[in-house]
């Protein structure tokens, strides 16, 4: 589990001083903090430190911002400033490595209930491990949607894509989940995922 309870006396000084309305800032920071860390958590294979360092410069970087520039899409900001600076550090570090699933599993993957079944609970790691499998952009969109909550013109200015771009990587995405599965369930000559598994970890409709 990510500590996103750390101590920034340097942006609470900044705030004092902010160009944004400082209670602007202290809403942002308690309602989007924890996302913003796991989601660079994710950028940067689940080391969650230099995840929490990237959403500090975020924060400090808002403090400078006009709030007439920021303010009508406050959200899209946040999350491009964490992934532009994400990439900006697993760069400079030349750390290209996967994902390993147990990063994944912290960073993303929903907890199961104490009274989910067996089959259920191993439905949920297969869902994972799939999710994992796909191509990093759809993953990505996936991941803004339904684990951030982000709208699609949202995740659109994220990504730097078109909306009907966003809209493509996440539907490709949960059918390529769901086709994934069913291969994979027929070749064991087992039942078919339980599609609450994957409703849970891609929010998709069944």
């Amino acid at each position: 589990m990510l500590r996103v309870k750390v101590k920034r006396p340097g942006l609470i000084n900044r705030m004092a001083h902010a160009l944004l309305d400082a209670d602007v800032i202290r809403a942002a920071v308690s309602r989007h903090e924890r996302a913003l860390i796991l989601y660079a958590a994710r950028i940067l294979g689940g080391d969650a430190d230099r995840a929490r360092d990237v959403v500090q410069e975020v924060f400090m970087r808002l403090c400078d911002q006009k709030a007439g520039t920021v303010e009508d899409h406050l959200v899209a900001w946040l999350y491009r400033a964490c992934r532009s600076r994400a990439l900006d550090v697993r760069r400079k570090e030349s750390r290209m490595r996967p994902l390993a699933e147990d990063a994944m599993s912290k960073a993303s993957a929903p907890t199961p209930e104490p009274g989910d079944s067996l089959a259920y609970r191993e439905d949920l790691q297969a869902v994972v491990r799939a999710a994992a499998a796909l191509p990093e952009r759809q993953q990505e969109a996936l991941r803004l949607k339904f684990h951030s909550g982000l709208k699609y013109h949202e995740i659109a200015k994220v990504m730097g894509v078109s909306v009907p771009m966003a809209g493509h990587l996440i539907h490709t995405g949960i059918a390529t989940l769901r086709t994934r599965l069913s291969r994979e369930a027929a070749s064991d000559a087992t039942p078919a995922v339980d599609a609450r598994a994957v409703v849970a970890v891609a929010g998709a409709t069944p």
